[in-house]
């Protein structure tokens, strides 16, 4: 649900001999001794991560009308986001290093199959950076090994709801979003035809770091079997933008 440091000064040494040549009849030259200047350029220094805070990231998390028109929070339903992990491929669950603190939240708007709008956001607050960044690295170790194809057998969620079978294919890119690191997973979906005419689920992973803070995002919509998924991920990209702007 498709989000640089500067580099460290140089020291430049030139070196410039000069060569004067003086007459004086007789053809005689003499040489003078050579001369050297040198130029130094100001050394720059890497800034350091950001250190957020619970206030700024409650204050900088996205509002549902900043989603969408038609989007309302709602109770977490994502079986990951309730058991205060991260969301990851085949429904799958990514429990994270340490102890950080989660904010969680999940977004969906009112309409069914077609036009249907899903968002979930995990933030996992750790006291620092180097912690942070190791937990990032294990997330992207496990998404980047994601199968590419699977299939998703019938099983029991809770008591009272399972998960219908499907197949699911799954792709992961790794970049950078404006200071963010970032990997993003892109996961399809297919149901049978019988569960509903929208039967093909287009999900957007988005994971990112940046200082104490990793984030984990999920877009989600569904189209028919041949439905593009390409204007999600547009949708999904802006949400993840419109979101680490905000954070800053």
């Amino acid at each position: 649900m498709r989000p640089s440091s500067a580099p460290g000064g140089a020291l430049a040494l030139a070196a410039v001999i000069v060569l004067t040549v003086s007459g004086c009849g007789g053809g005689h030259h003499k040489a003078s001794a050579p001369r050297t200047s040198a130029t130094t350029s100001t050394a720059t220094t890497t800034p350091p991560p950001p250190v957020y805070t619970q206030a700024k990231v409650g204050a900088a998390m996205l509002t549902p009308k900043e989603i969408g028109g038609d989007v309302s929070r709602i109770q977490v339903a994502v079986d990951a986001l309730k058991r205060e992990q991260f969301p990851s491929c085949s429904l799958g669950a990514l429990k994270l290093p340490g102890s950080p603190k989660l904010a969680i939240r999940q977004y969906t708007n009112s309409a069914k199959g077609k036009g249907e709008v899903k968002y979930a956001q995990a933030f996992a607050l750790y006291d620092d950076a180097a912690s942070a960044t190791s937990a990032f690295d294990f997330v992207k170790s496990k998404v980047t090994a994601c199968p590419a194809k699977h299939h998703t057998p019938k099983r029991p969620l809770t008591e009272n709801t399972f998960i219908l079978p499907h197949d699911d294919t799954w792709k992961a890119a790794q970049d950078t979003v404006g200071q963010w690191t970032h990997v993003r997973g892109t996961e399809q979906e297919l149901f049978s035809r019988d569960v509903s005419k929208y039967n093909l689920f287009h999900y957007f992973y988005d994971y990112v770091q940046r200082g104490n803070l990793v984030i984990s995002t999920l877009y989600w919509e569904r189209t028919e079997p041949k439905g593009s998924p390409d204007p999600i991920g547009q949708r999904a990209t802006a949400l993840l933008t419109k979101q680490l702007g905000k954070l800053g």
